[in-house]
Order: C-alpha cells, then sequence, then structure tokens
C-alpha cells in the first residue's frame, strides 16, 4: 500500500464494524473504528472513505480527514484509533486496542 493508500479491514474483533486503516507514511498506519462516534449505533452510521480524503457517515454526512481523523463538518469528535506498530523489517503490521 502507498503511502495515502488506505483499506478496510473486516476481519473478525476488527473493532466494532471493521477498522479503515490508511498507511499515512513510509512506517507509519492508522486505524480508525468504522462505527460513527458521534451518534448511536445503526444500521446507516459504519464509515465510508470517499474520495481517498475524506471519512464519511452516510446517516447525517459528518466528515473527517481521513490522513489525520480530524472531524470537519457536524462532528466535533474523531473517530476511535487503535494503536498501530509496523516492523518494516519483517513488513508486519500490528494492530492493537
Amino acid at each position: 500500500m502507498n503511502v495515502g493508500g488506505w483499506i478496510y479491514v473486516n476481519e473478525q474483533n476488527s473493532g466494532t464494524r471493521g477498522l479503515i486503516l490508511v498507511r499515512t507514511g513510509t512506517s507509519t498506519f492508522k486505524a480508525y473504528d468504522r462505527n460513527a462516534p458521534h451518534i448511536c449505533p445503526a444500521s446507516d452510521t459504519t464509515l465510508e472513505v470517499k474520495d481517498d480524503i475524506k471519512i464519511v457517515c452516510p446517516k447525517d454526512g459528518a466528515e473527517w480527514i481521513l490522513l489525520m481523523g480530524q472531524p470537519t463538518k457536524v462532528s466535533q469528535v474523531s473517530p476511535k484509533t487503535y494503536f498501530t506498530y509496523y516492523d518494516a523489517a519483517s513488513n508486519v503490521l500490528t494492530i492493537r486496542n
């Protein structure tokens, strides 16, 4: 994955609704929970990446900057993040709660 690239992670026990994994640098990553942080969970509150630059809540249009998680519209709360550790020598990324 290139810097600025992202993927959805939907493995078992990956956040409450899966994760958005973003490569923010050559050896740095951010992992966001896909559950909207500012409203009660519902079928339409799973966060999505739009235009490769922002995270959006389909229910109310809240937006966050993909690379930083900073809220820009509707919400004042950032998405939940998970600790990431990348070992470049082994090319292994660890994500922890």
